[in-house]
């Protein structure tokens, strides 16, 4: 006798929420999701952008709109910031901050790694002028003093990740405590 597969159930319209429900999921913390690229020239220096609207330098990525999963947003980012598209590869890190004075919500930020670049492509990165005014290529002990701490420690966490292989799971760019 051979088995014929079973026909998986055709998805229906969803119910609407209930009223219950509604209540519920609204008392659920609203959060902020962001993506970024670690990308490297041939010497392994870290690819990192200067915003215009913003002091500071950050890496290439962005926020996520609504309808995108988190790997969309990096490649509409990646193409908007550097003008040419880039896969993202594997997840480096994923990092959640609480709620602070300057970001009103909570946050989860995720790292790709988006691989190495040659001199050609080096060549070829345009930023789009109206949001970011030049880039650069740092060493790790270059971080400090140019990114944001907790953006500096969460790229070193991405760094070792792409060296040892793997993700890493961070708070507030931390390893976090034991409970």
């Amino acid at each position: 006798m051979i088995d014929s597969p079973v026909p998986s159930p055709v998805p229906g319209p969803a119910a609407a929420p209930s009223a219950h429900d509604l209540r519920f999921l609204e008392s659920l913390p609203a959060v902020y999701v962001g993506v970024g690229a670690l990308i490297t020239d041939a010497a392994g220096r870290v690819l990192i952008v200067k915003p215009t609207y913003k002091p500071g330098w950050e890496i290439p990525g962005g926020a996520m709109d609504p309808d995108e999963y988190p790997r969309e947003t990096l490649r509409r980012e990646l193409d908007e910031e550097i003008g040419f598209p880039l896969e993202p590869g594997l997840l480096l890190s994923v990092d959640f901050a609480l709620a602070r004075p300057e970001r009103p919500r909570p946050s989860i930020m995720y790292v790709y790694d988006c691989g190495s670049l040659d001199e050609a492509a080096c060549a070829r990165i345009r930023l789009p002028a109206q949001e970011l005014s030049e880039h650069r290529f740092v060493t790790e002990e270059q971080f400090d003093g140019l990114l944001p701490e907790r953006l500096a420690r969460r790229m070193r966490a991405a760094l070792a990740q792409r060296a040892g292989g793997g993700s890493v799971d961070l708070e507030n760019s931390r390893a976090p405590r034991p409970a």
